[in-house]
């Protein structure tokens, strides 16, 4: 299963939607300790908005990569691209060998079919002593009003035999463990990790794209579900999702979003370890 049809379809509007993701980002940055020289390596970049941030660090080679189509067009047509490299293409069969100082993977990890092959892959392009930081959404209850989208969805009479066929390509970590588990596998020595909550005071246009960001390139794609996602099923879902999120809002139209998500930043202490073949 592929999600990059789903982003491709939000590019051009996604940096307006994903405001909390680029905070969260500049965090993730903050986390790596990015040096003045440092070669860094966004995996996930998407439109580049993490990507342009490092540049504004360090003086080092900047590259982004994604495998979604129509997220690296936005990124190589943003007019703030001073010397930065966009690739196309899947990271878990990236060949870098010790290029990077600084890998970071900010909201797109949960989005890897195989999370360990990517983390292995980032491996591989770090140089001994670099630095990997890691951001995803985190816990039982990483974005409630996302999951109230998803809980209706199920229990719509209309839309059930549709959920039925959903089958959800995001993996969301229960906690710290599990994503020090994670990194472990692929020999990241972890050097600190946080649980931290953002509450935001959204109108309901706003929370609408939250939900599209956190949750949209499944939920709303065709490729996530068994025979498909017919368009008149991808109405009714969008409808369903504009009714839960209106409903959420209080007497001043104003919506109350949460966004739990996992920190962590590890290094790699050693250039040898086993690499899973790719493909």
């Amino acid at each position: 299963m592929t999600i990059r049809n789903g982003f491709s379809d939000m590019a051009d509007g996604y940096d307006a939607l994903a405001t909390a993701e680029a905070a969260a980002g500049e965090r993730l940055l903050d986390l790596v300790a990015i040096g003045p020289r440092d070669f860094v390596l966004d995996v996930g970049c998407g439109t580049g908005a993490m990507t342009f941030a490092a540049r504004r660090r360090c003086q080092g080679k900047i590259v982004g990569i994604d495998i979604s189509s129509g997220m690296i067009r936005r990124a190589r047509w943003h007019p703030q691209q001073p010397d930065v490299s966009f690739v196309l293409g899947d990271a878990a069969a990236m060949q870098y060998e010790r290029n990077f100082n600084v890998v970071i993977l900010n909201s797109s990890l949960h989005w890897m079919a195989d999370p360990v092959m990517v983390l292995e892959r980032c491996f591989n392009a770090l140089r001994r002593g670099g630095w990997m930081g890691v951001q995803v959404p985190a816990t039982g209850a990483w974005c409630p009003l996302a999951q109230a989208v998803m809980k209706a969805a199920r229990q719509e009479a209309a839309l059930a035999p549709i959920m039925d066929r959903f089958r959800d390509p995001m993996t969301i970590m229960p906690d710290l463990d599990a994503l020090e588990q994670t990194l472990d596998r692929a020999v990241i020595d972890v050097y600190g990790g946080s649980i931290e909550t953002d509450t935001l005071d959204l109108s309901v246009g706003q929370a609408l794209g939250v939900v599209d960001v956190q949750v949209g390139a499944a939920l709303f794609n065709p490729v996530c579900y068994d025979k498909g996602l017919s368009e008149d099923d991808h109405a009714r879902l969008r409808a369903l999702a504009t009714e839960v999120v209106a409903d959420a809002a209080d007497a001043a139209g104003r919506v109350r979003v949460t966004i739990t998500r996992a920190f962590m930043h590890g290094s790699k202490q050693w250039n040898e370890r086993r690499l899973t073949p790719a493909g």
